[in-house]
């Protein structure tokens, strides 16, 4: 029979050392439950990151009054994102499930969601624009 060397030992204590750790290792239950409540954190984030929506002026013409007319929307929420901003209820917002309604040349852009909505507007040009937020409740 073999002598045990010193070498034997210590490659017996690395060897409980690794074993202790594994065992303390989560099982694949436990991840699977961490994986399910990132998850729904996760969505619960992206129902608070605002919707946006983003309109261009291209024509530099207003109408009566210096109203701008909208002519192109180049930024919309998507149909999961509003969801979402309902609380995952399902269905549709507004007719087409929009969340801002509006119709190219209009000068009104309407919501469909209530709620506190953040205004930025950038216009370059001569004439000055009319820009108008009305609160039809």
């Amino acid at each position: 029979m073999r002598k045990r060397s010193r070498n034997d030992a210590f490659e017996l204590q690395a060897l409980l050392a690794v074993c202790r750790e594994v065992e303390g290792r989560a099982s694949a239950d436990e991840l699977d439950a961490l994986s399910a409540r990132t998850s729904a954190q996760l969505q619960r984030l992206a129902s608070l990151t605002p919707l946006a929506g983003r309109w261009l002026w291209k024509s530099g013409r207003t109408k009566a009054g210096g109203a701008v007319p909208w002519e192109i929307q180049v930024l919309a929420p998507d149909e999961d994102r509003v969801a979402a901003a309902r609380g995952g209820a399902g269905g549709k917002v507004g007719g087409d499930g929009a969340v801002f309604t509006w119709e190219a040349g209009s000068s009104i852009i309407g919501v469909a969601l209530p709620g506190l909505y953040e205004l930025s507007f950038a216009f370059f040009c001569r004439k000055r624009p009319l820009v108008q937020p009305v609160d039809p409740g």
